[in-house]
């Protein structure tokens, strides 16, 4: 099995880093909220429909609502942490508290979520030996 988790160095934001992003979030443009494309947008929602916290979400709510609901704070906060993990798969930089997931998850969240990163390390170990072939 592949290395699933790859800790990163100590890297702290700096202040104009962190002020950027806020200056981004209180701009009066529309936030692009999609991750790639459209297809990819719905595959992400599908996978998030997956967690055992967001099975009950109404099925006509779509990715750009879902955020909404994120940044409203009106998500659960095991529907938070699911999040949060999808964005820091996307993205290592993202941030992703993994002890306040497994605190906050109850058990079918915690075994979608060791059964998620062993999938993803065995794709990981697929790709390595095809890029080795």
């Amino acid at each position: 099995m592949g290395t699933v988790i790859n800790f990163p160095g100590n890297r702290i934001p700096s202040f104009q880093s962190v002020k950027e992003k806020v200056e981004k979030i209180n701009d009066d443009k529309p936030v692009d909220t999609s991750i790639f494309s459209e297809d990819e947008d719905k595959a992400f929602l599908a996978l998030l429909k997956e967690w055992p916290c967001f099975r009950h979400l109404a099925s006509e709510v779509d990715l750009q609502q879902l955020f909404e609901y994120y940044y409203d704070d009106e998500l659960s906060q095991s529907q938070d942490c699911v999040l949060e993990f999808m964005f820091h798969m996307h993205d290592p930089d993202s941030n992703f508290d993994i002890s306040n997931a497994l605190y906050t998850w109850n058990e079918d969240d915690r075994q979608y979520f060791i059964t998620s990163l062993n999938m993803h390390a065995e794709l990981i170990d697929i790709v390595r030996k095809e890029e080795l072939s």
